[in-house]
């Protein structure tokens, strides 16, 4: 297994902060590379805005450290996962007390990726930054504009999420959202030849979707269908098929009304 961190195997405290570097490991079945530290950051510690690849069959990313909690805040990192199966982290694992999370920007190419613009799980008053997601030629790639969780004081950054060439899930903020949990105003971006793509969260009169790549020039040209996903008889969701042949689609989830307000054409 290739290892590798930045600045120290171990945790930041205080005021310390991370250098920005550039590192690019592989070669091995799976790599670990962490942009800062092994460990936390804490204090009012700082990490640096990394440039991060990992080429390996197996890559996990951190841009920052394993964890975030007090008064730390994220680097803007550029993350890339090279490999077949790729777990990116914008900036940690977990994120409490006042973190905040740097601009980062991920993508990943492969099999399978899931990507975390921010952390798996924000918590206490934690902010997560205004991040760029892409998938490039994944089979499945799952994103989240901030986490996979973000708890009811924390609040999600104004985020970007490109769909590649595979089947993409994609979470403008997070799968669960305590109550009184802030999102951000997130803009879902799709592209020529991108299949069958799932929106999950999706907020008229915040978000946006994005479908300018194919040129239909007004919202009146756009081939939307009310669908009922659960079954329950009750149009609940919208199917937006972006070619004439039904090959390339967004599902948004939860709104079987959308207008023309809630697309980029």
């Amino acid at each position: 297994m290739a290892f590798q961190y930045g600045d120290l195997d171990g945790n930041f405290t205080g005021r310390q902060a991370g250098r920005g570097q550039t590192i690019n490991i592989g070669g091995d079945l799976d790599a670990r590379l962490y942009g800062d530290v092994t460990g936390s950051l804490l204090g009012r510690s700082v990490g640096g805005n990394d440039h991060l690849t990992a080429g390996s069959r197996g890559n996990t990313i951190w841009g920052d450290a394993t964890a975030m909690a007090d008064h730390a805040r994220g680097g803007n990192d550029t993350l890339i996962g090279a490999g077949r199966f790729n777990t990116l982290y914008g900036d940690a694992v977990t994120m409490g007390g006042d973190a905040r999370g740097g601009h980062d920007r991920l993508l990943a190419s492969g099999t399978s990726s899931i990507l975390y613009g921010d952390a798996q799980t924000l918590a206490g008053r934690s902010v997560g930054g205004n991040d760029v997601l892409t998938a490039g030629d994944n089979l499945v790639c799952t994103m989240y504009g901030d986490g996979e969780s973000i708890g009811a004081q924390a609040r999600g950054g104004n985020d970007r999420l490109v769909a590649g060439l595979g089947t993409d899930h994609l979470y403008g903020d997070a799968l669960t959202m305590a109550a009184g949990a802030k999102g951000g105003k997130d803009t879902f971006v799709f592209k020529q030849g991108g299949g069958q793509d799932f929106i999950h969260d999706f907020r008229s009169g915040q978000d946006k979707i994005d479908v300018s790549a194919f040129r239909f020039g007004a919202f009146a040209n756009l081939d939307i269908q009310a669908v009922d996903t659960d079954a329950d008889g009750r149009l609940d969701s919208s199917v937006v098929y972006l070619d004439a042949a039904h090959a390339n689609s967004v599902t948004v989830y939860g709104d079987a009304s959308l207008t023309r307000w809630d697309f980029v054409v």
